[in-house]
């Protein structure tokens, strides 16, 4: 292409695209953002124990490949930095350290596989009684 027929294709995409009228649009209301720090610990642990923190009729699966490959039980350690608001104005009380036990089960009847959140343990936040 020689450099005549280059700008008129770049003019006629730009121009396209101005009368096209689409603009942006974002259908999510944001809430807040944090910076945090997350550790994730893979860990084969007996399926009975994790039967009994699954719902009725799920049973837990162990990971095939990747980094946790072979665990069942996977411990997500999480540090919270900095927590803002919609505005992005800091909260005014800071969350401690978090750890979340995760495991992904199957039940009979249901394709495919699911994640749960098992257990939550999260120290009081300063300032809260």
């Amino acid at each position: 292409m020689n450099k005549l027929s280059i700008q008129t294709l770049t003019g006629t995409l730009a121009l396209a695209l101005a009368l096209s009228g689409v603009a942006p649009v974002a259908a999510e209301t944001k809430v807040g953002s944090t910076v945090e720090s997350r550790i994730l610990l893979g860990f084969s642990a007996n399926e009975a124990a994790l039967s009994g923190m699954l719902p009725e009729g799920w049973v837990p699966m162990t990971l095939p490949s990747g980094p946790v490959g072979g665990a069942n039980l996977i411990v997500a350690l999480i540090d919270r930095h900095v927590i803002l608001d919609a505005e992005g104005k800091p909260e005014a009380i800071a969350s401690g350290p978090i750890a979340a036990f995760l495991t992904y089960a199957r039940k009979e009847g249901v394709e495919g596989v699911r994640g749960f959140v098992t257990r939550v343990y999260e120290e009081t936040p300063l300032g809260c009684t």
